[in-house]
Order: C-alpha cells, then sequence, then structure tokens
C-alpha cells in the first residue's frame, strides 16, 4: 500500500513536532512527488521573538513511510 499525500502530511507534522521539535503551521508545508514518494520543504514558524526561521527538505518513502535524511537551513531575508 503507498502512502497518499494526506498521510505524508499527517507523518510530515508528526515527525517535524515531535521528534525535530520543530513548529510548522500546515500552510508552510509543502509536499511534492519525486523518485522516493514525497519531497518536503516545511517553513519554521518562531514561537519567539528573535528565533531563527529555517527551511527543511526532507523525504518521505510512498512504500514504507520512513522519512529520509534532513536538511535544514536558516532563511535569509
Amino acid at each position: 500500500m503507498t502512502i497518499n499525500k494526506e498521510q505524508a502530511l499527517e507523518l510530515a507534522d508528526k515527525w517535524l513536532l515531535g521528534i525535530e521539535g520543530k513548529v510548522v503551521l500546515r500552510d508552510n508545508i509543502t509536499i511534492s512527488r519525486n523518485h522516493e514518494g514525497w519531497r518536503i520543504v516545511a517553513k519554521t514558524t518562531p514561537l519567539i521573538v528573535g528565533m531563527q526561521t529555517e527551511i527543511l527538505q526532507f523525504s518521505i518513502d510512498a512504500d514504507t513511510g520512513e522519512i529520509g535524511a534532513c536538511i535544514t537551513v536558516p532563511e535569509i531575508l
């Protein structure tokens, strides 16, 4: 069974908050297909003034739901 787009969004949301400890509004998560399944790009939502906004990129395997390596870069304003 393959993971659909909504399931990928749920996995990304839980992983970002639970494992990475990052707060990301759903409007700031972009999901697209790639060769591994789903490509996730998320922009963190600072909760405290002065916190840095980051862009996180990772993939989710469409067959297993496994999260790939995450690349984090600070957003340059």
